[in-house]
């Protein structure tokens, strides 16, 4: 490539062909071909392997049973990730309370364990330990099935007869999309499906090939995503999954911020941190940024003080206390919504309001 000892000489969107150049000014290259394929199929990969191939990127439990006959596993570090995306849109896995107990109730050590035979590392955020100081282990989710069952509960999400959980009259159910040729992808799928069911969260694994997923799709069904091959800064690999813009219809690719997300306070610290020279103050805005990301605490408590505190006494005291019957019950639902609606300004504001203090306390006091 350019003056190196290789030149292209045939590149399809399948494979890539390098011939080694007879004209090389150094040292003559001792391989004089190296052909590159691109196959999507895990499968597909390891029946090349035997076929003679020479190498192959596999997952786990294919690279060990391919590991004979010469050939030896070498386990790449990198920061390569799997996530489930869960879409706002979606009435079951974009609700808050639904989210934070997925999050509580996958075993993700479990998945390193067994399904990727230790090569890997249980990761709950987007930043992992490879970003350095960057990195908060306080925002890390432990796997807790019975604080799971607590926020369902909290919620209003009561276990059924079945023992999948409803709430008026909505079952807590919801579709997950994976691609069945890549092997990891479909056992992380299927455990995330048990998990989560032992919780009483019903999910249905969807096989789709990759045309079928166009944003329309991923703006409904949650989907196992891949991700981590960008260079290893915090902006390039949260700016794209979380700010507001990308959930705009035609806005970047289909994959950014495939949820959907959607939250002012995140965007003002993803554009400060972008915009930020000292390193020092980055770094704070990015903590700050996910301390804010799994702050979720502040809507649910303006949601109970709002609805519960407020609106159920004001429906009873002017529906039946006052005699006004169904315009009282009325009116006391919406007192609950508009108190909700102040509570959850009132804390948008104060949020962005610290932000332009730049102090690490102002920051940690976002999340």
């Amino acid at each position: 490539m350019g003056t190196g000892p290789y030149a292209l000489t045939e590149s399809r969107p399948d494979q890539v062909v390098l011939t080694a150049r007879d004209d090389y000014w150094g040292e003559r290259a001792r391989v004089r071909k190296f052909v590159i394929r691109r196959t999507d199929d895990d499968n597909a990969r390891a029946t090349q392997l035997r076929d003679g191939a020479d190498g192959t990127v596999l997952p786990p439990e294919l690279a060990q049973a391919a590991a004979k006959d010469g050939y030896r596993v070498v386990p790449a570090v990198a920061n390569d990730w799997r996530a489930i995306t869960l879409p706002s849109g979606n009435p079951v896995a974009g609700d808050p309370a639904v989210r934070k107990a997925l999050n509580f109730a996958v075993d993700r050590q479990g998945m390193v364990d067994h399904i990727m035979g230790g090569h890997g590392a249980p990761m709950s955020t987007l930043v992992g330990q490879v970003y350095g100081e960057t990195y908060d282990p306080a925002q890390d989710f432990g796997y807790d099935r019975a604080e799971a069952a607590r926020v369902l509960d909290a919620a209003g999400w009561r276990v059924g007869t079945d023992g999948i959980r409803e709430r008026d009259g909505r079952r807590a159910s919801f579709e997950i999309a994976y691609y069945p040729t890549e092997v990891l992808r479909r056992d992380l799928t299927m455990a995330v499906v048990s998990d989560a069911k032992k919780v009483g969260i019903e999910i249905t694994p969807v096989a789709v090939d990759k045309k079928r997923m166009t944003p329309e799709y991923l703006a409904q069904t949650a989907f196992l995503l891949g991700g981590g091959g960008q260079r290893y800064t915090v902006d390039s690999q949260l700016y794209t999954k979380l700010h507001s813009r990308y959930a705009a219809p035609g806005v970047g690719s289909k994959w950014d911020n495939a949820s959907d997300y959607v939250n002012p306070k995140i965007d003002q610290l993803l554009d400060a941190a972008r915009g930020e020279a000292n390193p020092q103050r980055r770094t704070e805005l990015s903590i700050g940024l996910l301390r804010g990301i799994g702050n979720t605490k502040a809507g649910m408590q303006s949601t109970l003080i709002g609805y519960f505190a407020i609106g159920v006494p004001a429906m009873v005291v002017f529906g039946f206390g006052l005699g006004w019957q169904a315009p009282g019950i009325w009116l006391g639902l919406c007192l609950g919504f508009t108190a909700t609606a102040f509570l959850v300004w009132r804390r948008l504001l104060r949020g962005i309001a610290d932000l332009a203090t730049p102090t690490r306390e102002s920051v940690s006091a976002i999340g």
